[in-house]
């Protein structure tokens, strides 16, 4: 009876892998010709990215001025950070301060050049921890100062998308990997199991070879431990059995770790790479509101986070640029729409080629996040 379960789980699981193995995620290099990078779109020309841009954007001069300095400092950080997630093309394009002319400034030049040392009569008074934390806080509980700023670079703009490496203009949602040494179409990550990436073009295949390798080693750990501690007892431990218990438990926890890991993904319409930079943007709102708030206000920390979701929408949702409006939209976007084509790796002609995205139309057409008020009216 166990044979007749096992030898179909092996056929699939086998099959799904050869398929992930064999089937290209899709190479740019193959499918777009080289090309020079594109000129910066003129900001006259992004009038939507600059509408939506000066909504919540203030020079760092006038931030200082009504006196959030910090907080613009924090906001800078978190576009050159967010700039950097996107890949090593947009990472070395975070704006830098302009250097002071010492012709010009002679004072300041020389201030600079050297410490200012106190007097020596004149006592240096730090305060301490807990003075520091309730005046930042009181700075910081300021209306202006707990905003949420999302980054303002126009990231599907063709002049950010332009890989230095290929010298070519990458798709929507395409990646480089070293790896490889190309950039892949819709690249989610890569995979030393398979021994290539993870792209648009094999992702149903990875995800089909998760969830019949889980259910695989999951059977063989299940009839394994059956035979070798039967109900009744009183049978010799098999070492090569107890050996083939320990493997399967191991790779049974692999696989359905990795499978808690994608299929959230799947539903959300997110690659692992853009949930890292996702991530990443959480983390670093966590600790804004780590700053302005101790550490065991968690009511006011979630009042906060509410009411910036209630503003932008939630990073897993609405404020996803490749949100497509639904959960079973965004698994069929992965897995297509053929429910066989879901569980078995048939090829499926549903007229996707992993070069062409649509846009979550919460966001501007080169990719700045809007605020709720400016979204379609059908969207609000």
């Amino acid at each position: 009876m166990y044979l007749a379960v096992y030898w179909p789980l092996w056929i699939i699981f086998v099959w799904t892998y050869v398929m992930v193995v064999t089937t290209s995620p899709g190479e740019v290099k193959k499918l777009i010709p080289a090309a020079e990078r594109p000129p910066e779109e003129p900001a006259s020309q992004r009038r939507d990215s600059e509408s939506a841009r000066s909504i919540y954007y203030r020079p760092p001069d006038a931030a200082r001025e009504a006196g959030e300095g910090d907080v613009a400092e924090d906001a800078a950080a978190d576009e050159a950070e967010a700039v950097g997630a996107f890949g090593p093309v947009l990472g070395g394009l975070a704006v830098s301060a302009a250097p002071v002319d010492a012709s010009q400034e002679p004072s300041l030049a020389a201030s600079s050049s050297a410490p200012l040392d106190p007097p020596e009569h004149v006592q240096t008074i730090r305060p301490t921890r807990s003075e520091a934390h309730s005046e930042r806080t009181d700075v910081e509980k300021a209306e202006p100062a707990l905003e949420r700023r999302p980054p303002t670079t126009p990231i599907l703009d063709p002049y950010y998308r332009w890989c230095r490496r290929c010298e070519r203009v990458k798709p929507y949602r395409a990646h480089h990997c070293r790896h490889c040494g190309t950039c892949v179409l819709g690249m989610d990550h890569h995979c030393p199991w398979v021994g290539h990436c993870v792209g648009s073009r094999n992702l149903r295949y990875f995800n089909q070879f998760l969830w019949w390798a889980s259910t695989y080693c999951v059977f063989v750990l299940i009839v394994t431990a059956i035979d070798l501690f039967p109900p009744g007892g009183g049978r010799d431990l098999d070492g090569q059995e107890l050996a083939l218990l320990v493997v399967a438990g191991l790779f049974a926890f692999f696989t359905l770790g990795m499978v808690g890991t994608h299929i959230p993904l799947l539903l959300t319409n997110t690659s692992t790479i853009e949930a890292m930079a996702a991530a990443h943007k959480r983390e670093r709102e966590n600790y804004r509101l780590a700053r302005a708030f101790p550490w065991y206000d968690c009511k006011s920390r979630s009042t906060v986070r509410r009411r910036w979701d209630d503003e932008w929408g939630h990073f897993r949702t609405e404020a996803n640029l490749w949100w497509l409006g639904s959960p079973r939209a965004n698994f069929e976007a992965a897995m297509g729409k053929s429910k066989l084509g879901w569980f078995l790796p048939i090829p499926i002609r549903d007229g996707r080629d992993g070069l062409n995205y649509p846009v979550n139309p919460r966001f501007t057409s080169d990719g700045v996040q809007r605020p709720r008020e400016h979204w379609p009216a059908e969207l609000r």
